[in-house]
C-alpha cells in the first residue's frame, strides 16, 4: 500500500485502516468471474507466490460452493413458481368450468367470459377466477 498508485482514493483510506498490503483474486465459475476474493495484512510485503496460489484455490472452491448456493435458490424458487402456475391453472380451469356449467358453449368460449370479466373489472385473470371459484362455493340460500 505504501507504494500503489492505481487507486488514489482506496488506497489512503486502507492504509489510514492499517492495511500495508492487499491480494485480490477473482472468484471464476464457468468461464466467468463472480466476485473476488480480497485478502488483506498490516505487513508490507505479505503475499508471496505461495500465498497467490493459496488465494487463487480457495477462491475456486468459495465461487464452486456460492455457485451451488446460487443454484439451490434458483431451483428452489423456480419450483415455487411452477407450483403458483398450476395452482393458478387450476383456479382459472375450475372457473371456466362453472362458467361452462351455468352458460353452456365451449371451452373457449367459456375462458373468453372469463377473460372479459377479468379485463372489464381491471383484475387478473386467476384473481377473478378464484372469486368465482370461492361464490360457487358458498351454499345458495333457500328461496
Amino acid at each position: 500500500m505504501d507504494t500503489e498508485t492505481r487507486w488514489p482514493v482506496y488506497t489512503p483510506r486502507a492504509h489510514a485502516q492499517g492495511a500495508r498490503s492487499s491480494l485480490s483474486v477473482p472468484r471464476p465459475v464457468q468461464h466467468r468471474v463472480i466476485g473476488g476474493l480480497n485478502l488483506y495484512a498490516t505487513s508490507s510485503g505479505a503475499f508471496d507466490e505461495e500465498a497467490v496460489d493459496l488465494a487463487l484455490a480457495f477462491a475456486g472452491y468459495a465461487a464452486v460452493a456460492l455457485a451451488n448456493s446460487y443454484r439451490h435458490t434458483a431451483t428452489a424458487q423456480l419450483i415455487e413458481d411452477m407450483r403458483a402456475a398450476m395452482r393458478s391453472r387450476a383456479v382459472i380451469d375450475q372457473a371456466t368450468g362453472i362458467l361452462l356449467g351455468r352458460h353452456g358453449g365451449t371451452l373457449e368460449a367459456a375462458f373468453g367470459e372469463l377473460t372479459r370479466i377479468a379485463q372489464d373489472a381491471h383484475r387478473s385473470l386467476r384473481d377473478t377466477a378464484d372469486d368465482l371459484v370461492l361464490r360457487a362455493q358458498r351454499p345458495t340460500p333457500p328461496q
